[in-house]
C-alpha cells in the first residue's frame, strides 16, 4: 500500500537557534504578517456581522411577510453557510500570520500538547486513535507545536479514515513526530499544490476547509529552517495509507 509522508527535516548547514530575546525567528516578509493580521482582524469585524444579517432578515420575513419564506430560505441558508466560510478563511489566515510571532521559544511539553489537540478534535474518546510518545518536550513556540498537532490530526480526520496513530520519538538528533490514517493520502501530481496558501483538492461544498493547513505547516518549517518533502513508502504489511512524519532539530 502506498503512503504519502512529509518529512520535516533541518538543513544540514542550518541550525535551529534562538534569537537573544527569546522570540520565535521572524521572516523577510514580517511586515506583511502584521499587516495580514491587523486587517484580518478589521475584516472578521465586517464577517461577524454577515454571519448576524441573514437571520435578522429570516426573522423579519417570519414576522412580517412569512408567505415568502419558502422562496427566500434556500437564499438565506446559502448566505450564512458563506459567512461561516468567510470567517473560517479569515482565522486560518491569521493563523499564518502569526506563525513564528507573538510567542517566546520555550520547553513545550508534548504529551500535554498532543492531549490537548485530540481533545480539542474530540479524537481521544472513540477508541480510534493511538499515540505512542518516546520524548517529554521540545524546544520551540507553543503555539507553532499546537499548530503541528491540530493541522496533522485535522487533516487526518478529514481527508483519512481511521484508525488514527500518533507517534513522537528521537531519530538521528530530530523529534519526529509520526501521524498516520488509514485513507489515501495525496496523489503524487498535487503535492505541490497543496502546500500553497487556499488550495484544496476537492470542493469546498464537499469538503469544508480553508485550504491553510498544509500552507501553515510548511511556513513553519522555513521559520525553524526546516523543509517539508513528500516520500511515498509502499509497505503491503501496514494498514496506514498516509503517513506524515515531521522531523525537529532537537536542542542541543
Amino acid at each position: 500500500m502506498m503512503r504519502g509522508a512529509i518529512v520535516f527535516q533541518q538543513s544540514r548547514d542550518k541550525k535551529l537557534t534562538e534569537p537573544s530575546d527569546q522570540t520565535a525567528t521572524v521572516s523577510d516578509a514580517d511586515d506583511f504578517d502584521r499587516f495580514v493580521h491587523i486587517l484580518g482582524h478589521d475584516l472578521r469585524a465586517c464577517v461577524r456581522a454577515l454571519n448576524v444579517l441573514p437571520t435578522w432578515i429570516e426573522e423579519d420575513v417570519v414576522s412580517h411577510a412569512p408567505e415568502l419564506m419558502p422562496l427566500m430560505s434556500e437564499n438565506i441558508t446559502m448566505m450564512k453557510a458563506q459567512s461561516v466560510r468567510l470567517d473560517r478563511m479569515l482565522v486560518d489566515l491569521l493563523e499564518f500570520s502569526r506563525v513564528g510571532r507573538l510567542q517566546k521559544i520555550e520547553t513545550v511539553s508534548i504529551a500535554t500538547v498532543v492531549e490537548k489537540s485530540l481533545q480539542k478534535l474530540g479524537m481521544d474518546t472513540n477508541g480510534t486513535t493511538t499515540t505512542r510518545i518516546e520524548l517529554s518536550s521540545i524546544r520551540c513556540g507553543p503555539d507553532d507545536a499546537r499548530r503541528i498537532f491540530d493541522i496533522l490530526l485535522s487533516n487526518a480526520q478529514k481527508h483519512g479514515a481511521a484508525p488514527f496513530e500518533v507517534q513522537v520519538y528521537e531519530a538521528d538528533g530530530c523529534c519526529v513526530i509520526h501521524v498516520a490514517d488509514a485513507g489515501h493520502g495525496i496523489p503524487f501530481a498535487h503535492r505541490g499544490k497543496v502546500l500553497e496558501p487556499m488550495s484544496t483538492l476537492q470542493s469546498r461544498d464537499t469538503i469544508e476547509g480553508s485550504g491553510m493547513g498544509l500552507a501553515i505547516l510548511q511556513k513553519i518549517a522555513a521559520i525553524y529552517q526546516g523543509a517539508i518533502t513528500w516520500r511515498d513508502v509502499e509497505d503491503s504489511a501496514s494498514t496506514q495509507a498516509a503517513l506524515v512524519e515531521i522531523r525537529l532539530p532537537l536542542a542541543s
